[in-house]
């Protein structure tokens, strides 16, 4: 995980008003172990649009350069400063994750290596009432409000630290927040040296542990019981070698608050 913003650990949001792009503070990738198949969890989050410039200082130039625009007849909010600084920062996460591997083509560290991923091209939709079916959207995302995020194309690639990946990831946003469902901007991200975390369960009854602060603690406690670690290390390890090509001497099993977990040594 990323906690400061880099130069390499990068957004670009092509046309909005920072053409040199947003760090990015916060950076998951690993997979998700289930009992089907192991997926992708790729999810990242920003430092805020104004974090270089600071909100204050950055209100007259927005201001300048917001009716400068104004004066051109350009209506697209998407150029204007005016939007990003009510809406801070963006985070795009899963919602239906990718499958990596399972019993019939199992998941190898190598594969990671030179992985290439594309995700809705085009974006699904609706059965009942046409539009974009965001339920079925493979992430999810906070732009310029809940937008939405499709087109993807995920690209992963060996970083010189141990298990770790630079990772280059494309697609486009719609700015469904005001009801507009055309994919008309695109977005960038570059990732660099991120540490593939390892692999994060979820029990039979499909709820996904979490480590959000946000996670209320009588259903992590309810989640919990009845669930004997030793009995449960079992189960994963056969999940694993199920679905990976990853030997078990690789690994070792951590049970930490809200989660359970097979991370490297």
């Amino acid at each position: 995980m990323n906690k400061k913003p880099t130069p390499e650990n990068r957004i670009w949001l092509k046309d909005n008003p920072w053409t040199d792009g947003h760090g990015l503070i916060d950076v998951r990738f690993y997979g998700l172990l289930r009992e089907d198949g192991v997926y992708l969890h790729l999810e990242i989050k920003s430092e805020d649009y104004y974090f270089k410039e600071g909100y204050e200082n950055l209100q007259d130039i927005a201001d300048e350069h917001d009716e400068i625009l104004e004066k051109k007849g350009i209506e697209d909010e998407w150029k204007y400063y005016g939007g990003w600084l009510n809406f801070h920062a963006c985070h795009i996460q899963p919602n239906k994750e990718l499958l990596l591997g399972n019993e019939q083509h199992p998941f190898t560290l190598q594969s990671l290596s030179n992985l290439m991923l594309e995700a809705d091209h085009p974006p699904p939709e609706s059965e009942t009432w046409g539009g974009i079916s965001f339920d079925n959207l493979a992430f999810h995302c906070y732009i310029l409000g809940h937008d939405a995020v499709g087109y993807h194309t995920i690209h992963t690639n060996s970083a010189k630290s141990p298990f770790s990946y630079n990772i280059d990831w494309h697609g486009k946003v719609a700015r469904a927040y005001v009801g507009d469902e055309e994919f008309r901007y695109s977005f960038e991200i570059q990732l660099r040296n991120i540490p593939f975390e390892g692999f994060l369960v979820q029990n039979k009854q499909g709820y996904e542990y979490t480590e959000s602060e946000e996670e209320d603690w009588y259903w992590s406690h309810i989640r919990r019981e009845g669930i004997n670690n030793e009995d449960r290390e079992k189960e994963l390890w056969g999940w694993l070698e199920r679905h990976t090509t990853i030997k078990r001497s690789q690994m070792k099993f951590v049970v930490e608050e809200n989660s359970d977990w097979l991370r490297f040594l």
